[in-house]
């Protein structure tokens, strides 16, 4: 993966590991265009960065992602690189909470596969353009209530099966697909879920040299420590991930 001259659609940008692989990519010379839900995060991030492009999108509201593919087929056609930094664990969290409650209504299963619309949509758009890629981001920021190790890995599983199936759909299409698999954050773990983690510069830095090494999946700091303790033992698991009360 190239990390420089690309013309980049980042979805949840304004925060956390998304802002810092604003920061890392806008100083690497990529022209970049982000999407949120908060017109006040996407001014801020546009104070800094004067030269990015930002569009509000909800990406659970399918009008917004038909509202943002109809604006980049038109205004950005030569975005080559979409990274899904928010999104595809969100739906798997909501997906994940309702099976188990009731059953879902057209509404909620629009809102569910909405994120995936919107990678399909861009798909096309992606293929036409040089060195075309997509990135999942797997992180455990707000999904569950219980901040639960199992919803955590569970959800990573998912991101990074995803990503291995989507790769080799695309495989005739020469688009690469990228995970970037992270523990959990600085900014996580000030919502009281880990003793020690690893800031969204370092997730992104790694990130970057991964891509451009060829490696498809950026497995970053004790992201596999963790997977390996869960895989022995989920009770260890779970108190090594527990909630501060």
């Amino acid at each position: 993966m190239h990390i420089s001259g690309n013309t980049i659609l980042i979805t949840g940008g304004g925060s956390g590991i998304g802002l810092a692989l604003v920061r890392e990519l806008y100083y690497e010379g990529n022209n970049l265009i982000l999407t949120g839900r908060s017109e006040k995060t996407l001014h801020a991030v546009k104070k800094e960065f004067p030269n990015i492009s930002t569009f509000q999108c909800d990406i659970f509201n399918p009008e917004d992602v038909d509202n943002l593919l109809d604006t980049c087929r038109k205004a950005f056609k030569t975005i080559n690189i979409f990274i899904a930094n928010a999104g595809i664990q969100g739906m798997y969290a909501q997906q994940h909470t309702s099976i188990k409650t009731r059953k879902l209504g057209d509404n909620e299963k629009l809102k569910i596969t909405s994120p995936m619309r919107l990678i399909y949509g861009l798909i096309p758009l992606i293929g036409q353009n040089k060195s075309p890629a997509i990135v999942l981001v797997s992180h455990g920021l707000k999904l569950s209530e219980e901040n639960s190790a199992s919803i955590y890995r569970e959800t990573e599983r998912s991101v990074k099966n995803f990503s291995s199936w989507l790769r080799n759909q695309l495989i005739n299409q020469n688009i690469e697909v990228f995970s970037i698999i992270p523990p959990l954050s600085d900014t996580q773990l000030s919502n009281g879920l880990l003793d020690s983690g690893i800031s969204e510069e370092a997730i992104a830095k790694r990130f970057l040299l991964d891509a451009a090494k060829g490696r498809y999946e950026s497995n970053i700091g004790k992201s596999l420590i963790f997977k390996v303790v869960n895989f022995i033992s989920p009770t260890i698991s779970k108190f090594l991930w527990r909630a501060r009360k």
